[in-house]
């Protein structure tokens, strides 16, 4: 089982010995990254969540964990209906490798969605360390 590492941007030390692979909006100019994955970005539900915490943040971190759960759901059905499809599995069909580093902006024991990517990937098998 591949085993994948979460963490942030600029926590270096944390990172897995494979690919740095981005799964924010945006990144950091000053940080390389070998790539960017979409589907586990929040995109323009992040940049909503940021919007509307002024006003509540409560409703505004409810409505977007909702959307990104459902969006999360739906990313791990089309993979799951590609791999069944194709013959090949999971881990054949995503591009990520053991030791692979999913990276997004928050630091240690601050508010992240990696927690949600986590969750999700674990449900397609992959072992997932978290930081």
């Amino acid at each position: 089982m591949p085993k994948l590492y979460l963490c942030s941007y600029f926590e270096e030390d944390l990172h897995g010995p494979g690919r740095k692979i981005g799964i924010s909006p945006g990144k950091p100019k000053d940080v390389e990254c070998d790539s960017k994955f979409d589907a586990l970005s929040p995109g323009d539900l992040y940049w909503d969540y940021q919007k509307y915490k002024k006003d509540d943040p409560e409703i505004a971190g409810k409505a977007f964990n909702k959307s990104y759960r459902a969006q999360l759901e739906a990313f791990v059905e089309e993979v799951q209906a590609e791999a069944k499809a194709s013959g090949k599995s999971v881990f054949e069909v995503l591009p990520f490798q053991d030791g692979d580093t999913l990276l997004s902006w928050e630091k240690s024991g601050h508010l992240t969605y990696r927690t949600h990517v986590a969750e999700y990937l674990r449900r397609l098998g992959y072992e997932v360390e978290e930081k």
